[in-house]
């Protein structure tokens, strides 16, 4: 099931909406606590109807017009719980006896009711978040708050981490782009030394055969490359191996890399003719400039990558501004008209 992507307020990662990762029993027990969240409100909604109907202005929880779903002393005993825990409110005069800490038993005006539906809405709502998605669960809105994973958003909130949830992922982008610059430049820099050795191991020995050739008046004299000390050395002083070169080669090349073959002949203690000398320089040297291209490729990335961040940033920074600047005009208008 695809699901949206966030940032919790417990950090700035992104979290996907998954739930708070309940175990079969915990769900069975957070349902059947929505499902009486979810009943007494409606049933406070048919007494506050009714109340007002019989010109009531105020009732006790316990009264007759609060007429529960079910009638048994369990379910009652839950209610109990449920006004004494979430509502700070003793359902009965008895509660007030067995909860010291609540408010005095009484009757509640229809404004203090509706209050309470609203808490009852919200207790719901932020149940239903913490269910994983397959569960019926997911973002939750109620009374101008959303609910995530079990967690509390205003509005601006909920924007706002949505937003740090893509910077997060961007900076992730761009945290691996920018590996992936580093390993490029240190495997450049590797290859470049094991091609400049190779050419100068190359110089070295046409050189001898041309003196060899001279001194003893001989032609066709062919030259032979050592694989283990003219290429296995190099690579090992390099910080590789002609292993990983081989890999190298054939996801470049295939079998017909120059690099697997030399490889193939280091194993063997072979040798190489000035031919397969030179196509394992052309190779390395032909990879050398692929990976610089590919970081070409990764710095015009990360410039446009750092670009939509900064954007991103300022954007936030406006749309933070702008909600904090609204907040402050409602607190002033309120403050006037009081």
């Amino acid at each position: 099931m695809s699901v949206a992507t966030v940032t919790m307020q417990t950090g700035f990662y992104a979290e996907q909406v998954s739930g708070v990762g309940l175990s079969d029993a915990e769900l069975l027990a957070a349902q059947d606590q929505r499902a009486l969240a979810q009943d007494l409100e409606l049933a406070i909604r048919d007494a506050m109807a009714n109340a007002r109907l019989a010109g009531e202005s105020a009732f006790e929880p316990d009264s007759a017009l609060l007429v529960l779903p079910n009638q048994d002393d369990a379910y009652r005993d839950r209610v109990r719980l449920l006004f004494a825990e979430l509502l700070n409110t003793p359902f009965t005069a008895e509660d007030e006896q067995l909860y010291p800490d609540l408010m005095p038993y009484g009757p509640l005006s229809l404004a203090q009711w509706s209050a309470v539906e609203q808490q009852l809405s919200a207790y719901s709502a932020r149940l239903t978040s913490s269910f994983a998605p397959g569960d019926g669960g997911g973002v939750e809105y109620a009374r101008g708050q959303w609910y995530i994973n079990g967690q509390t958003y205003s509005l601006a909130d909920l924007v706002l981490t949505i937003r740090l949830g893509n910077l997060n992922g961007l900076d992730s982008m761009l945290q691996s782009d920018l590996n992936t610059m580093v390993a490029n430049t240190t495997l450049a820099r590797q290859l470049m030394a094991i091609t400049g050795d190779m050419k100068w191991r190359r110089a070295q020995q046409e050189l001898d055969v041309a003196n060899a050739i001279t001194n003893a008046d001989q032609a066709d004299t062919p030259v032979i490359f050592d694989a283990v000390t003219d290429y296995e050395s190099y690579v090992d002083a390099a910080g590789l191996s002609s292993e990983a070169l081989a890999e190298l080669g054939l996801r470049f090349k295939g079998e017909s890399s120059a690099l697997f073959y030399a490889n193939l002949q280091v194993s063997q203690n072979g040798t190489l003719t000035e031919a397969e000398y030179g196509d394992t320089i052309n190779e390395l040297q032909s990879l050398f400039d692929s990976i610089n291209s590919e970081n070409d490729v990764k710095r015009v990335m990360i410039e446009t990558r750092q670009n939509e961040r900064t954007n991103m940033l300022s954007s936030m920074s406006n749309f933070y501004k702008g909600a904090s600047d609204v907040a402050e005009e409602v607190a002033r208008t309120l403050q006037e008209t009081r």
